[in-house]
């Protein structure tokens, strides 16, 4: 969606826009936590208390026993990490998840991403809490993936970081 967005002839502000409306869906979609009618209305600037759903959305039946948790500094790790195994090679989301999970992989240990210093950084979360960790930088634009065409005409999607990094 992103590649046809960049590649029709809009304004920036136009792109913008179309590419936040995109990021709002997929946020949408995979925010399986958050109660729909409080992320629906919130969308439109409205503000809804989530104990009025009474529990009539599948988030909030299926998540009564949800707890917060403050990911700031695993967010941080998952950023330089991509920032350091971006800078000499195109890696793509999941060979970055693998890495920050510590995975016991040839092709991390190939290209030598298991001596990076956050090899495993995201060791104590569950493979869904880094997928939830990494799509939510993405879609706050901490993160992008850039789709690139090769040779043989098949496309890829890499991962690249959009913060500055301190």
């Amino acid at each position: 969606m992103f590649k046809l967005i960049q590649d029709g002839e809009k304004t920036l502000d136009q792109r913008k826009r179309q590419e936040d409306g995109v990021r709002a869906v997929v946020q949408y979609c995979q925010n399986e936590i958050d109660c729909r009618r409080v992320q629906v209305l919130g969308y439109f600037g409205q503000v809804f208390d989530r104990k009025d759903c009474g529990k009539q959305c599948n988030n909030c039946l299926d998540n009564a026993g949800s707890t917060e948790t403050d990911m700031s500094e695993m967010a941080a790790h998952a950023i330089r990490l991509v920032k350091d195994l971006s800078r000499d090679t195109n890696v793509t989301k999941i060979h970055c998840l693998n890495v920050f999970r510590g995975a016991n992989l040839k092709a991390i240990r190939d290209k030598g991403h298991d001596r990076v210093t956050l090899f495993g950084a995201g060791s104590s979360l569950t493979r869904e809490q880094c997928e939830r960790l990494f799509d939510r930088l993405l879609s706050l634009e901490g993160l992008r993936q850039v789709p690139v065409t090769h040779i043989s005409g098949w496309n890829a999607l890499y991962m690249q970081v959009c913060l500055p990094v301190l």
